[in-house]
């Protein structure tokens, strides 16, 4: 699925997802990895500060101890050496290493749960309104720069 987000139509309307879900998978098919996708691709955690407990190479960079790092998960997960074409959406595309629940020790507790929740929440979705579509209407984001997230997305149902 062809999905550029800097086009006038995806910032209109960033969640394609619903209608490429209806049209390629049946209900009972939909599987978590179309909820890693989403999110290596629209992380909902943007950053995160840590301090280097030592002195530490990052490439080619020396960070001294003590030193503040910023982890930018959304950028990490955008890495055209780790995730080829980036900037596509693809609820197939083999997401291991991303790092939208962070990662290591910090890896969110709750992961496999938001992926179960997001499983089984697109499958009723989709089961109770298989003609969801978005209404032409603006998506809202939430007014965060750390956390990233939908505040409206106007649908219809029928």
């Amino acid at each position: 699925m062809d999905y550029n987000p800097f086009s006038p139509e995806v910032q209109d309307n960033p969640y394609p997802y619903y209608a490429y879900l209806r049209q390629h998978a049946p209900v009972y098919q939909i599987s978590g990895v179309g909820a890693w996708a989403v999110s290596r691709y629209d992380s909902p955690i943007q950053f995160l500060a840590r301090q280097a407990m030592r002195e530490v190479e990052v490439a080619s960079t020396t960070l001294p101890a003590g030193a503040v790092v910023l982890v930018l998960y959304g950028s990490a997960n955008r890495d055209e050496h780790k995730f080829p074409e980036p900037e596509r959406f693809d609820t197939m595309r083999n997401t291991e290493g991303h790092i939208g629940f962070g990662f290591g020790v910090h890896f969110c507790l709750g992961a496999e749960l938001a992926r179960l929740e997001a499983k089984v929440a697109l499958a009723a979705l989709l089961g109770r309104f298989p003609h969801l579509s978005r209404r032409d209407e603006p998506v809202t984001r939430i007014e965060s720069f750390v956390v990233r997230g939908v505040k409206t997305l106007p649908l219809t149902v029928g």
